[in-house]
């Protein structure tokens, strides 16, 4: 599989509120996408934080990444998981470990 382009997605939370939501960069997908780029340079790679703005999925993403930061999480990544396979795209979703 050749990537061209890689989105990365921060979900928020579909029920309640977490303490600090939106008030920091998503710092699992910043070290996730610093670490891509140190290998594969010629790859573009777009970050979309769901506190901020709602998410389109990218036409032009080859794959599409979903950060789920805890269960609060889980419901709305899912929906934009299913929104991506629904576009064609190759998913990874993932979260804490």
């Amino acid at each position: 599989m050749h990537l061209n382009k890689i989105q990365l997605i921060c979900t928020r939370t579909a029920v309640g509120h977490g303490a600090n939501d939106g008030i920091y960069p998503p710092g699992g997908l910043l070290t996730i996408a610093k670490a891509i780029e140190n290998k594969f340079p010629e790859l573009v790679i777009k970050i979309d934080d769901q506190h901020h703005k709602e998410i389109v999925i990218d036409a032009d993403a080859d794959l599409v990444g979903i950060q789920a930061a805890s269960t609060l999480c889980y419901q709305n990544a899912l929906d934009l998981a299913h929104v991506a396979k629904e576009a064609g795209k190759k998913v990874v979703l993932g979260g804490v470990a």
